[in-house]
């Protein structure tokens, strides 16, 4: 596989997941319309993004994005001569995972008569229109997520990690958080059901939640050679989702 076709096929397998899971949540008879909306955005989005690196990762570098590989261009950690063609593969990439989206969805598109709730499929809106603070919050979110502007040139991911180490200590990645809204998910919406890739049968959130739970205490007992996932951090995690929820909804009633 080229890196032209890699970054085609990860950034539509992005698209694909990314806006499926809004039209599913959003638009009218669909299976999602009535769940909670945030939670399966969020969380499906982070599953794009993960399936599309994790294809295309080792391929072409898994830009997906081309704030990404001008952002690389500008770092002088990537070839300017290659920007084009990588920009040209994800547009189309995208244009082609929206297309299949519309495709998927195409009774529900017509179902749908509110123009807000389509577009809002494939693209954002601020809840509040100000260019100059929308201008600034675009700017914001394409550049913190690219690294590769604050990070010096030959440096390795390794001596990264290093650094910050030293500096701030251990680094805990953002796993721990993750453990941490699927805990408040199943506590909150017990009775949702997900259906499961491997294998493909229907479980209760709550469920799933506690034997995923137990998987991980198991694994971290077990602490195998060769293991080097933080096992304790994403209990951790878990453990601190519980505390929060339970703390905001003596504070709150409920904040959802």
């Amino acid at each position: 596989m080229t890196p032209f076709i890699a970054e085609f096929i990860g950034t539509c397998i992005l698209i694909v997941f990314g806006a499926g899971v809004v039209s599913n949540v959003s638009l009218k008879n669909t299976a999602g319309e009535k769940d909670p909306k945030w939670i399966l955005i969020c969380i499906a989005w982070g599953f794009a993004v993960f399936i599309a690196v994790f294809v295309t990762g080792e391929i072409s570098g898994a830009h997906l994005n081309p704030a990404v590989s001008v952002g690389l261009a500008m770092a002088h950690k990537f070839d300017w001569a290659l920007v084009p063609m990588y920009i040209l593969a994800q547009t189309l990439g995208a244009m082609f995972g929206s297309w299949l989206n519309y495709q998927l969805y195409y009774d529900h598109f017509k179902a749908t008569t509110d123009e807000n709730t389509i577009r809002g499929c494939f693209c954002t809106a601020p809840m509040i229109k100000n260019t100059p603070r929308n201008l600034l919050s675009e700017t914001y979110g394409t550049f913190f997520p690219d690294r590769s502007q604050l990070v010096p040139n030959g440096m390795s991911d390794m001596q990264v990690v290093y650094i910050l180490e030293a500096t701030f200590g251990r680094v805990v990645g953002a796993s721990g958080a993750v453990f941490g809204i699927l805990l408040a998910f199943g506590l909150l919406f017990p009775n949702t059901r997900l259906m499961l890739l491997f294998p493909p049968i229907p479980i209760k959130a709550k469920y799933f939640v506690m034997g995923y739970g137990l998987i991980e205490l198991g694994l971290a007992l077990d602490n195998g050679s060769g293991d080097n996932v933080a096992h304790f951090a994403h209990l951790g995690g878990m453990l601190f989702g519980y505390i929060l929820l339970k703390r905001w909804q003596k504070e709150r009633g409920t904040f959802y």
